[in-house]
């Protein structure tokens, strides 16, 4: 059975959190080239031409929007938003279809998903086969993305020199280590001389990072992310450490009240009214070599006079 695309009104207002953000930017048009000693390569990097006044009149209106005061937003100039949405609520198609509404409101074509390990990043590869027609139905547009191999340079190299919307899908793992291909200088298949990293970087890319505080606020990572010189980190997880411009919440009340997670009881091995019940305290356990291991309890007998200890043998 295909899923279906659908228009919730809740991850509309976590894409349009974020894609407010720009409100006021004009359409992506800038050209730089990077010159190598042989050729000339032309890219269009990702840019933003609001001042950081204009960054922040539109932050104060999106927490406006969300019911969030100030103090909950930890608002900062850094150039990262938080979206705080509870697991299961779809939080992985809510950020592929920011990427798609960015592209449609300001041509921003450079965007990196970042993601901790490589199950999160199967399901991501999943999620974005799975809708794929219908989110090119809905926009009229495609993204093409692809899924960073080291053997496959060219998709980076068209990453960088493509003027067309790419995402590129990758794990933390495969940029911080110093041995990197990514981070590796004076390749002879280098781009006008730069590491891949800073190549990347070049093209000023969105990064999307899928629960950043499993490993992408380390200081090593972030001396990599410092060099691909971001336009903006947008930060999705339902448990964020590290809070900067929280500028969505879905809390888990939010979600068990608008019926987007199920309900979970927990059993007690007591039952209600449970007054005239024994209760049993676990005092100590004796474990010795090459013997059963043995338990000391203490037993509560309720009496008329209320509880009484018994202690075991």
């Amino acid at each position: 059975m295909q899923l279906q695309l659908e228009d919730l009104l809740y991850q509309n207002n976590a894409i349009q959190s974020a894609v407010q953000l720009f409100k006021g930017q004009s359409k992506n048009v800038s050209e730089r080239t990077l010159l190598s000693q042989s050729n000339a390569i032309v890219i269009t990097p990702n840019q933003c031409l609001l001042s950081p006044e204009q960054l922040h009149k539109n932050n104060i209106s999106i927490l406006q929007q969300s019911a969030l005061a100030e103090n909950e937003a930890a608002l900062s100039e850094e150039p990262q938003i938080c979206i705080e949405m509870e697991t299961g609520t779809g939080k992985t198609l809510v950020y592929i279809r920011t990427l798609y509404e960015l592209y449609k409101e300001y041509g921003y074509t450079k965007f990196i998903i970042l993601v901790p390990s490589i199950a999160v990043k199967e399901g991501i590869i999943n999620t974005l086969e799975s809708f794929a027609g219908q989110l090119k139905s809905h926009y009229q547009h495609k993204i093409h993305w692809f899924e960073y191999d080291s053997k496959r340079l060219n998709q980076l190299k068209h990453f960088i020199n493509d003027d067309q919307p790419q995402i590129m899908l990758t794990t933390v793992q495969a940029f911080t280590a110093e041995d990197r291909i990514l981070n590796q200088t004076g390749r002879d298949d280098s781009i006008g001389g730069f590491s891949y990293l800073e190549a990347l970087g070049q093209t000023r890319p969105i990064i999307i990072m899928d629960e950043p505080q499993e490993g992408m606020d380390t200081e090593l990572a972030q001396k990599r992310l410092n060099t691909l010189t971001p336009l903006f980190v947008f930060r999705y997880s339902a448990t964020h450490k590290r809070i900067i411009n929280r500028l969505y919440r879905l809390t888990p009340y939010d979600a068990y009240s608008e019926g987007l997670v199920k309900k979970i009881e927990v059993l007690s091995v007591a039952e209600i009214n449970d007054e005239a019940m024994l209760k049993i305290e676990l005092q100590e356990i004796q474990a010795q070599a090459g013997q059963d291991p043995k338990a000391r309890l203490n037993l509560w007998h309720n009496i008329k006079a209320g509880f009484t200890l018994k202690p075991s043998k």
